[in-house]
């Protein structure tokens, strides 16, 4: 009880998973406000899960400092490309239902070939729809230059996800993407969790130092390989606040 009390702030981004998956999460989040009404909470998920109804509990067990971080990346007919198997339609709903019931909810793209032409109209649209924010992202899986692979249970490929091809993100262009490709290359790397006193607590409630090591711990042990860490979102442009 005493350390929670401590807690500056808790984020929820699963590595394999998604936290609304967790049949108590519901019931963590009241306690966390229980015991911890000042915490800030940071949920990263793809809205897809759970029903309405659900979301409306959520917004009203939240504390009041909190973002729910919801992945749609396009529309309709691109969304689900990337983010396989989630329906679109189901995730406006729940984000709907969410934000009017007061959740603080950011809507974060990640842009690809298949949907850089819709990003306008989804800022458009988080707007219509009450989202406090709007993020969009550029994914460093192609800092090595290779074709993203979309295989299915089998291992058959399926299609490639695609690098965007035009530069339409405030403060970027080609040239530094090229710097920041040849920076990781070189780069001599330092702790962060070491600096902000962060620990990781994965979903067999292993603890890590941050989220890469805990990652990198979990591929090897439970599917054989590695996983680069550098393959991950990272922000291309400064989050809109509405």
């Amino acid at each position: 009880m005493k350390m929670k009390k401590q807690l500056f702030q808790i984020m929820f981004c699963g590595h394999f998973g998604d936290p609304l998956i967790n049949s108590d999460f519901l019931q963590m989040i009241r306690y966390l406000n229980e015991v911890n009404p000042s915490i800030m909470l940071n949920i990263h998920t793809n809205g897809s899960l759970q029903k309405e109804e659900w979301w409306v509990e959520f917004a009203k067990a939240l504390p009041k400092n909190h973002v729910v971080y919801i992945g749609i990346d396009g529309l309709e007919d691109t969304h689900s490309i990337y983010r396989i198997g989630t329906d679109f339609n189901k995730i406006i709903k729940n984000a709907k239902a969410f934000i009017d019931a007061g959740g603080i909810a950011s809507w974060e793209f990640i842009r690809f070939k298949h949907n850089q032409h819709q990003v306008e109209d989804c800022r458009k649209l988080s707007k219509e729809l009450g989202f406090a924010y709007f993020s969009v992202k550029d994914t460093s899986r192609y800092v090595d230059d290779q074709p993203y692979k979309v295989l299915d249970k089998d291992g058959n490929l399926l299609y490639h996800l695609e690098e965007p091809t035009d530069t339409t993100v405030a403060g970027v262009d080609q040239t530094l993407v090229d710097n920041y490709k040849a920076f990781v290359k070189e780069a001599t790397l330092e702790c962060k969790a070491l600096k902000i006193t962060q620990v990781y607590l994965d979903a067999r409630k292993r603890i890590y130092p941050c989220g890469f090591l805990g990652q990198t711990e979990m591929t090897m042990t439970d599917y054989g390989d590695i996983v680069d860490p550098l393959r991950r979102e990272s922000d291309t442009e400064n989050k809109e606040a509405f």
